[in-house]
Order: structure tokens, then C-alpha cells, then sequence
């Protein structure tokens, strides 16, 4: 029973910093992100959720284009998107 409550011990000492650590990561670049299909949308929602987290791990600035699956749309977006020369998309 102690080394069950020693091992919960040291795992909740392990846990609770890492669970308040700040990000300490800061990234000059800008990105244009394209997680397709309508905002909230089953699928864009999911891709559009790791880009963000994946922009809070790297401290990246992100700008997400909506398509609605609208290829017309797309390629104006993606012509605007190169015009801005951002560090990718």
C-alpha cells in the first residue's frame, strides 16, 4: 500500500508543473493555414484544431482560409495567400 501511494505521490509531482508550464516558445513567421470545407464543419474543424495547437506549441502566427469545398474560392485564396508572401502555407 506506501509504495502504491509513494508511486501516486511522485506521479502527481511529475504531472501538476508540467500541466502549468508556460509556452516559452516565440516564432517570427507567419503562416496562411487552409483547413478546408465551411467553418465548423466536421472535417475542417478537427484539421483546424491541431493548426492551433500546433501555432500555440511553435508560437507562430496563423491565418486560417475558410473554402466552403469551393474551388473557385480556393484558388482566389490561395493567389491571395502567395501575394502576402508569408513564410508558407
Amino acid at each position: 500500500m506506501n509504495k502504491i501511494l509513494a508511486l501516486a505521490v511522485m506521479i502527481f509531482a511529475f504531472a501538476v508543473p508540467s500541466a502549468f508550464a508556460k509556452n516559452d516558445y516565440s516564432c517570427d513567421k507567419k503562416f496562411i493555414f487552409f483547413p478546408g470545407g465551411p467553418e465548423g464543419g466536421p472535417f475542417g474543424t478537427i484539421v483546424y484544431n491541431g493548426a492551433v495547437a500546433a501555432a500555440e506549441h511553435t508560437g507562430c502566427h496563423v491565418d486560417y482560409y475558410w473554402s466552403q469545398w469551393n474551388s473557385e474560392i480556393m484558388i482566389k485564396q490561395f493567389k491571395e495567400a502567395v501575394a502576402l508572401q508569408p513564410d508558407g502555407i
